[in-house]
């Protein structure tokens, strides 16, 4: 029976180790799956963002670390999009002239703009972080 003890034991040893390893590769692709929407919405033009962002967003998470990821990069570009949403309106306003906010509320929006274009450019900077970091980790 010591014998057959063994084997039942280092069976279940083996088990634990495909089973964990098996996770460690899910956790893996997770991570490259999200690191290559980030990627993609990255390298697309501004006036193009904004569905690289939805697929982003959309992208299923299970993992702390690519969770993390994720929720700066999702943070960083919707700050990116609205500072740029709020620049061309107000061009166009400016533009238009009859349509044109008074000119506080004009600096007001400018203001504002430019406070998130800081945010985008902080956030964007951790966002390419933890990819780095992420691709470091799992090699890909």
């Amino acid at each position: 029976m010591p014998g057959l003890a063994r084997w039942a034991l280092a069976l279940a040893g083996l088990t634990a180790l495909a089973c964990r390893g098996e996770a460690e590769e899910a956790h893996r692709a997770e991570a490259a799956r999200v690191a290559r929407s980030v990627q993609q919405l990255r390298a697309a033009p501004n006036p193009a963002k904004a569905p690289f962002l939805a697929a982003l967003e959309a992208e299923p998470c299970a993992s702390s670390d690519v969770r993390e990821l994720k929720a700066t990069c999702v943070a960083a570009y919707r700050d990116l999009l609205g500072a740029l949403g709020t620049a061309r309106a107000l061009a166009s306003a400016l533009a238009m002239d009859a349509a044109a906010p008074p000119a506080a509320s004009a600096a007001a929006l400018v203001e504002s703009s430019e406070a998130r274009l800081a945010r985008a450019r902080e956030g964007a900077r951790r966002c390419a972080d933890l990819e780095g970091a992420l691709a470091r980790r799992y090699r890909f």
